[in-house]
């Protein structure tokens, strides 16, 4: 028997046109493409007959049905993830800079005392005392306010599914820290490498030889460093090097 026959006499007091349709469907045979049909048809039957009788493993059936074949159940699914957030390089400003403390945005001035801490002389019997001096310099800024804002509504929060925006108050931290860290690094560097007012003939800071970041590099770097004094042109003690 044809299978079109077969299929469309199959049940046929349950799954008739009017009560599958609406009187809006057609019979098979009636299809322009019944040519086409037919054959995809049969191979079909015939695919699915084989895998009844063994002849085929179970596993071609699942791979033969992909998203493609379901277009509602898939179209609107996304699989969806939020990507971890990049971390700024560690802060070491605080390891070489003084934290401070201002009571409003006005101009503040820092002295610096230096002076009367070189090694002591001798003072023979009945001998004034040698008198020293002490040196000052001025320093003078102000703070200033940085920050910003994301603006988003209520209803966005409560939509949040992926709670990417609870990190908001880290994002922001992060951004503070990266700010003060460039704040400190453009006090003795600028967009032309070290900052000419800080790395000076006089300052004694200067490598002018064997200036590659090599063993031999570092070690003339540490003798230029080790050479600093105060100005009372004692060593200046170095805990540590950043």
């Amino acid at each position: 028997m044809d299978i079109l026959e077969l299929l469309e006499t199959f049940r046929a007091e349950e799954a008739t046109i009017q009560r599958l349709f609406g009187n809006e469907g057609q019979g098979v045979r009636s299809s322009p493409k019944a040519v086409a049909y037919q054959s995809r048809l049969v191979e079909t039957t015939q695919f699915v007959a084989d895998i009844l009788e063994g002849r085929r493993p179970v596993h071609h059936l699942r791979e033969a049905m992909t998203t493609s074949d379901f277009p509602l159940l898939f179209g609107d699914v996304l699989d969806r993830q939020v990507l971890a957030n990049y971390r700024e390089w560690p802060s070491v400003w605080s390891a070489y800079c003084k934290r401070a403390t201002v009571a409003d945005f006005r101009w503040v001035s820092r002295f610096m005392i230096s002076g009367a801490e070189a090694v002591l002389d001798e003072v023979p019997q009945q001998t004034v005392y040698p008198s020293s001096h002490l040196d000052e310099a001025l320093a003078e800024y102000r703070v200033l306010k940085y920050g910003r804002r994301l603006p988003f509504s209520w209803e966005t929060m409560i939509n949040d599914d992926l709670q990417a925006l609870q990190d908001v108050p880290q994002r922001f931290g992060r951004a503070a820290r990266r700010s003060e860290d460039k704040y400190a690094t453009q006090l003795h560097v600028d967009v032309n490498g070290p900052h000419a007012s800080v790395y000076t003939v006089g300052n004694k800071n200067i490598i002018t030889t064997n200036a590659l970041l090599t063993i031999v590099g570092l070690q003339t770097a540490f003798t230029v460093l080790a050479a600093q004094v105060d100005a009372d042109s004692e060593p200046i003690m170095i805990d540590a090097v950043i």
